[in-house]
């Protein structure tokens, strides 16, 4: 990934230099000698990542095979159509988290700046949090881990040809769609609750007991030939918003151990027959790891693809070379994802989840004493 970054920064700063020193030119002498100068440093800066990336030969057509091998190719998608398809996926899979590494991250931990969470802002923002199901996060999960076993290399093509016909860029479009559509599904029902006395109709000019009654009603909704009570189904889900706590403290320290466990086996299990042997019995404690994670957790479903790969890679009884080779590919991402959570969850701030249950206003009234209520607090 770094590599086919450092080709778009260093195409960027090859086309914008010239323009630079192009009106550079206009300056006085002395100036234009310290353009100059910086211009000789950034070479000396550039050719020396070159050197290091390309095997002291610093053209970008002869990479060296050890680093495309291990940081290039296993990793990248060959087509931008694939590339664009998977960050959208993670892009969704992000939206659902909790606690994005820009709002509960080290930075806003030192700055003692955490937001916090509460249900009537969630209400307000329409967040996937209260929507999206377990059904929606492991469709999400399985999206993931099809579109990087069909276009990335960390099986070493051994799954490329049964995932030939497979289109990530349509799976994709198809996922997104159903997740909007659960959008919307939700936001009507929120819409349908709120009340706008400002709108001159017979209803509008019941009196008020007859107006609360008709909002403790509009709680319900008609779906799908079910009653639906979207009040309820609000207060169980950030009832289990506020103890997540206790689950996601858990999977932090899961986490770390089986990434622990999976990083002995590569250094002393390295070639030898019993590697996948060794994979194989951590496949109860995987697999409980990644349920406790979808059931009882918010973290985003891009955070579990690596160990998903690996379970289906277990799962299809791949050779022990393989195993080790995909092992080498994804622990390092298991590392860093992992030493977010570290920084970034919803413990290290137990404060971070507000104890109490405040809807937001579902009236559209003048009257602003009226608008907000007090819910009953959990704790």
């Amino acid at each position: 990934g770094f590599i086919v970054h450092w080709l778009w920064f260093k195409k960027a700063l090859e086309e914008a230099i010239p323009e630079y020193l192009k009106f550079g030119s206009s300056l006085t002498e002395t100036r234009q000698q310290q353009l100059r100068n910086l211009k000789r440093k950034m070479d000396f800066h550039m050719n020396s990542i070159e050197r290091t990336l390309f095997d002291n030969v610093g053209n970008t057509s002869s990479l060296s095979l050890k680093t495309w091998k291990h940081g290039g190719h296993p990793l990248v998608p060959a087509k931008a159509s694939h590339w664009n398809a998977i960050q959208l996926l993670r892009n969704c899979a992000t939206s659902y988290s909790l606690f994005p590494e820009n709002k509960f991250g080290l930075v806003s931990i030192v700055s003692e700046a955490n937001e916090v969470i509460e249900l009537s802002e969630l209400v307000r923002d329409y967040h996937p949090s209260l929507f999206i199901g377990i059904e929606e996060k492991l469709e999400l999960l399985a999206a993931l881990c099809m579109a990087h076993w069909s276009t990335t290399d960390e099986m070493r093509g051994e799954t490329r040809p049964d995932t030939l016909f497979y289109d990530c860029t349509e799976a994709q479009s198809m996922l997104s769609t159903k997740l909007e559509n659960t959008r919307a599904e939700f936001v009507t029902k929120i819409n349908a609750m709120k009340i706008d006395t400002q709108i001159k109709t017979v209803e509008n000019e019941m009196d008020i007991e007859r107006l609360e009654k008709l909002k403790s009603e509009s709680f319900k909704l008609e779906t799908a030939g079910r009653e639906d009570d979207i009040k309820e189904s609000l207060l169980e889900r950030f009832a289990l918003i506020q103890t997540s706590q206790f689950a996601e403290f858990w999977c932090v320290h899961e986490e770390c151990r089986i990434i622990g466990q999976l990083s002995k086996l590569i250094v002393l299990s390295s070639g030898s027959d019993s590697l996948q042997e060794n994979i194989c019995s951590l496949l109860p404690s995987l697999k409980n790891f990644i349920d406790v994670v979808v059931r009882q957790t918010f973290w985003a479903m891009a955070d579990l693809r690596p160990y998903q790969t690996l379970l289906w890679a277990c799962d299809g009884l791949h050779s022990g070379e393989r195993l080790e080779y995909l092992l080498r590919c994804i622990v390092p991402q298991m590392m860093f994802v992992a030493s977010q959570h570290v920084w970034c969850n919803s413990f290290n701030d137990l404060q971070v989840i507000s104890d109490g249950l405040v809807c937001p206003s579902l009236w559209n009234s003048e009257s602003k004493t009226t608008s907000r209520k007090q819910g009953p607090s959990t704790s």
